[in-house]
């Protein structure tokens, strides 16, 4: 295949010049016409063949088109950054993703499984009378938080649950995501007032951008917002794997912003004060999103003029099928309807 010259590293020579008269063929190739002793049912077939849409044309590059403006999610929205094309065929094809095996729990289901623990330990917690976590009432949570895991199992596959019980209660060569979760907060010196736990943020959000604020509609769901006496909030996202590139993501920092507009525990206006991924892998399970008030405003600054940007994209209807990362290819659900070829070899 002449594409394979380069990778092959065979050398080209240039084709010399001839007086010879090139076949009709090599002229119709060159784009010039020539229906000279062709046949009425060629020449239609040649009229019809030039009038087709360029090759280059937007509509095969990924391009639908302006698309109505709606309110989308803040993960849809990081879907699109990853993939515009998977966001295309998930959200407005609205394609079935691939099954997976039902014998096992697939990341999804995990995840859900994992925040619907941690919502039943925090709600059990306050019913019972309890505020924060401190390091005199450690050993209590960490009691509550296993009899919370052990019921939960019950609803698991004999196959998964000891999985499900190490991930979440560790083993004795490495702590669990519970472990994690409890002396983080056991170590903050600041009070808990409440928790809002799986917080629904929806509507109208005002974020700022290079062109000045703007109004945009959104929606998402905080895992957890811990309301503190100080009047900050601490925002935590769970992660079953490793947490985002904090370059990209787009839920943690967003949600921030939204529930810093949204939140009126109280009567009492609240400000973002932490925000940290508790993540089961990678060399650390709590990852902040920032570290002082300059990474911070950084943070929130780019977040917030990628979604203008994002929002802006997907209204002009681009989807081209261009990831972040090629690898993600891989174990895309939507392999078998993508035009991989634009992106390269995957």
């Amino acid at each position: 295949m002449p594409d394979e010259v380069p990778r092959a590293r065979l050398s080209t020579v240039p084709r010399a010049d001839s007086d010879e008269p090139r076949r009709r063929d090599e002229r119709l190739a060159a784009g010039e016409r020539d229906v000279d002793g062709l046949s009425p049912a060629a020449q239609s077939w040649l009229t019809l063949r030039e009038s087709r849409t360029s090759d280059e044309d937007a509509q095969f590059h990924g391009s639908t088109g302006p698309r109505p403006w709606r309110t989308w999610s803040v993960s849809a929205l990081e879907t699109y950054i990853g993939c515009p094309f998977k966001f295309y065929a998930q959200h407005i094809l609205r394609l079935d993703e691939e099954p997976d095996d039902e014998e096992v729990m697939d990341p999804r289901r995990q995840g859900q499984f994992v925040h619907e623990v941690f919502e039943q330990f925090f709600r059990e917690w306050q019913d019972a009378g309890h505020r924060e976590i401190t390091p005199a009432n450690l050993d209590v949570a960490r009691e509550r938080f296993a009899a919370v895991v052990d019921a939960a199992l019950s609803r698991v596959s004999e196959g998964e649950a000891p999985l499900e019980r190490t991930r979440l209660l560790g083993s004795p060569a490495a702590a669990g995501l519970g472990e994690a979760v409890l002396r983080m907060e056991a170590e903050r010196p600041v009070s808990v007032v409440a928790r809002l736990l799986e917080h629904q943020l929806d509507g109208a959000f005002t974020i700022q951008t290079g062109a000045g604020p703007r109004e945009v509609r959104l929606r998402g769901k905080a895992d957890r917002i811990d309301l503190l006496e100080d009047g900050t909030f601490r925002l935590i996202d769970y992660k079953l794997g490793w947490p985002p590139d904090r370059g990209k993501a787009l839920q943690l920092p967003i949600y921030g912003i939204c529930a810093q507009q949204r939140l009126d525990y109280q009567g009492r206006s609240w400000t973002l004060g932490e925000a940290v991924y508790l993540a089961f892998k990678g060399p650390k399970r709590v990852v902040p999103l920032f570290s002082n008030d300059a990474g911070r405003a950084e943070t929130l600054t780019r977040a917030q003029q990628r979604v203008a940007d994002t929002l802006d994209a997907i209204a002009s209807g681009e989807f081209p099928p261009a990831p972040d990362d090629v690898y993600r290819c891989e174990t895309c659900s939507f392999a078998a309807v993508c035009r991989k070829d634009y992106v390269g070899d995957i």
